[in-house]
């Protein structure tokens, strides 16, 4: 592939040259694998679309009519199959988006989007409206599918009230069923094996279906499973490698929270589409093969058959059995720890996930050579009041490491005296304490470079950017607002920060302490930031500029 199309920042993967720390770098490459990766299932295959003319989509929030609530409620009664699938605010992990995608008899569905940060009050009528919508979808009888663990993904509706929980509908996970069923269709391709006959699922022996059968499969129109034996699939790789088509995962971890409309969004119109259309593709996706995955088509039938069949409803067969590797594994919380954010270390790092925080955007990782004097790792630890480094004295050593400590252990501690020497304390654990000196012996050593001296601030200048948002309240803002203009206003209303952040769509505003922070949860609006307000602040600054224009004007005339 020439290296003109490849965008710019694929080019420099392998580049450490920019002098990022071991552990920047490490997650960078990752951040850059998994866009390359897109990036290259992008050139290898056609976008995957679904005419306009199939489907319809509603957004469910505070500005969502009656009108259209009656067509939601009219349309979901005649519908008994769904495929669902949710979003998670990248600023704190919380539930901010659901998809529900109706499978009716007859098109053009409905793609529901359902914007959990922005219903209206529960004492208005759409509210009213809105719980009926979730009795009806999630009814005994309807059918959900998902790609992943709806049970685990849902649970935070609970806080919602909108439906009762557990549900009475079945959950079905595609996800679980697409291993088996894509090495069966391996084994069973008729563009490679003619004289292969499809078996159905139910005459098939499960107990003899592994991997290690089905890889003696001649199939060589698709390529084999990426994934060990009980390893899930993603759902782009799925797409991609049974029907040969592209799903774009850019906008995966995204400010899902900040509102999918004009009326209600801090949010670009751009970026606004490229979230929707994400949104409810990732439905289309497993709509697409719910069918073949659960009635074991073969891929021949997959390719002839009429998009229209697959996202209309369709009599349900019994669900197939799963092989004993890939059934469910235990759940990984979506709950992310500070702590464990900021105190990341290099050997722990997963590859980049869907349900990635962006907070450490706001801040460089300490390097992780800080804790390699510790006994006992600080990531389990809960994050407080008193957590961070305000228990603990940071230390650079002659090697430009960090060690943490509190002076009692026997620890190689440096300093620098005012003449920028490094100067080495004497405390050798080798040293029995009859030999120990009562005071503490301090040499002078060599003189600090420039660029260790930059990588010592650099450092330090870590751990005060970890303090300035150790307590922090974040609101969603709008694009056009400049960090300078919102200190502007915050000093206008008397609220006390320590700093003040904007990154994409989400302000972070550091205070003092917890008891700072509990007051201004309250006294902070939530839509303080929004697009009503920033044309409101920008039209009395503009009055105000006039007015003391006039004042100076007035005031030189009078003199004259």
């Amino acid at each position: 592939m020439s290296d003109k199309i490849i965008p710019h920042y694929l080019r420099d993967i392998d580049d450490n040259s920019n002098g990022r720390e071991q552990y920047q770098q490490q997650q960078h490459i990752q951040k850059l694998t998994k866009a390359e990766e897109n990036f290259q299932l992008r050139q290898q295959y056609p976008q995957f679309a679904v005419p306009p003319s199939m489907y319809k989509v509603i957004h469910v929030n505070n500005y969502t009519s009656m009108e259209e609530m009656h067509l939601l409620i009219n349309h979901v009664q005649a519908c008994t199959q769904f495929t669902i699938d949710t979003e998670s605010e990248r600023s704190n992990g919380q539930l901010a988006l659901i998809q529900i995608q109706t499978i009716p008899p007859q098109l053009p569905l409905l793609i529901i989007l359902i914007e959990l940060q922005h219903l209206p009050s529960n004492k208005l009528p759409t509210y009213v409206k809105i719980k009926e919508l979730f009795s009806l979808i999630f009814r005994s009888g309807n059918t959900l599918y998902s790609w992943g663990d709806m049970d685990k993904e849902l649970e935070p509706m609970q806080d919602y009230h909108l439906l009762n929980w557990p549900t009475t509908a079945s959950l079905i996970n595609i996800q679980l069923y697409f291993p088996d069923w894509y090495e069966w269709a391996l084994a069973h391709c008729e563009s490679c094996s003619p004289d292969h006959h499809r078996q159905h699922p139910d005459v098939i022996n499960y107990d003899n279906v592994t991997t290690q059968n089905y890889s003696l499969s001649r199939c060589t129109c698709h390529e084999r499973s990426p994934y060990r034996p009980g390893e899930k699939w993603a759902l782009q790789k799925a797409l991609s490698y049974a029907a040969h088509m592209f799903i774009d995962k850019s906008s995966t971890v995204n400010n899902w929270a900040a509102g999918l409309t004009s009326n209600n969004s801090t949010l670009s119109y751009g970026r606004r589409k490229r979230m929707i259309n994400y949104a409810i593709y990732d439905c289309f996706s497993t709509t697409y093969i719910i069918r073949p995955v659960l009635e074991y088509w073969t891929f021949k039938q997959l390719n002839d058959i009429n998009i229209v069949e697959l996202f209309t409803s369709f009599e349900a067969l019994p669900l197939p059995k799963i092989n004993s590797s890939n059934k469910k594994s235990k759940k990984i919380k979506k709950n992310i720890n500070l702590q464990k954010l900021f105190n990341l270390n290099v050997d722990d790092l997963q590859p980049i996930s869907d349900d990635e925080i962006y907070l450490n955007q706001l801040i460089e990782p300490v390097t992780n050579k800080q804790f390699e004097h510790e006994e006992t790792s600080t990531a389990e630890q809960k994050l407080d009041d008193n957590l961070m480094v305000n228990n603990n004295e940071l230390i650079i050593n002659e090697d430009d490491q960090l060690i943490i400590g509190d002076n009692e252990g026997n620890e190689l501690i440096t300093d620098i005296d005012d003449n920028n020497e490094l100067i080495l304390d004497n405390n050798n654990e080798d040293q029995s304490a009859e030999e120990k000196p009562t005071t503490s012996k301090h040499k002078p050593h060599r003189l600090r470079s420039q660029a260790s001296r930059q990588r010592r601030n650099k450092k330090r200048n870590n751990t005060h950017r970890m303090r300035r948002y150790q307590h922090h309240i974040t609101r969603s803002i709008y694009y056009k607002f400049k960090e300078s203009f919102v200190k502007k206003i915050l000093k206008q209303h008397d609220f006390k920060y320590v700093h003040v952040k904007v990154v994409d769509g989400t302000l972070f505003i550091g205070v003092k302490n917890n008891m700072i922070k509990q007051k201004y949860q309250d006294q902070i609006p939530e839509d303080m930031f929004d697009r009503k307000h920033y044309h409101q602040y920008r039209h009395q600054h503009h009055h105000q500029n006039r007015h003391q224009y006039h004042l100076q004007h007035s005031h030189q005339h009078h003199h004259e």
